[in-house]
């Protein structure tokens, strides 16, 4: 089991361009925003994550964003609290997640300790 923090991206595009469209699909594909200014330019934007990864036994390794529980219950996520997050993450998660599902979930009392735990540290 792992955790890794990845910081928010931003920039500006061209988005007038032949190419554009499909490099802006692409960008949506990838997680990336994309707000058209309406000048020719695009402000593209991708926010922070969390991933957890996890070793399933007959499944093999599932990654679960857990950034937006943090986000949510938080605010905003900087680089300073990602690392907070991280450094104190538990080392032994048990997911909740029934046979056959696609998406592994953690239990809400072990993402409330390990945010009320990641607020008190300094």
């Amino acid at each position: 089991m792992s955790m890794e923090f990845v910081p928010s991206e931003s920039g500006v595009v061209q988005s007038n361009t032949r190419k554009a469209p499909h490099y802006l699909a692409n960008l949506e594909a990838r997680g990336y925003k994309v707000f058209d200014r309406g000048t020719g330019w695009a402000t593209i934007s991708k926010p922070a994550q969390l991933l957890l990864t996890l070793q399933c036994i007959p499944k093999g390794k599932r990654v679960i964003d857990v950034a937006p529980y943090f986000r949510e219950n938080w605010g905003r996520l900087t680089a300073k609290r990602g690392e907070r997050i991280c450094s104190i993450f538990p080392k032994n998660l048990v997911s909740t997640a029934e046979e056959g599902s696609i998406n592994p979930s953690l239990p809400k009392q072990e993402l409330v300790d390990w945010l009320t735990r990641a607020q008190s540290k300094k």
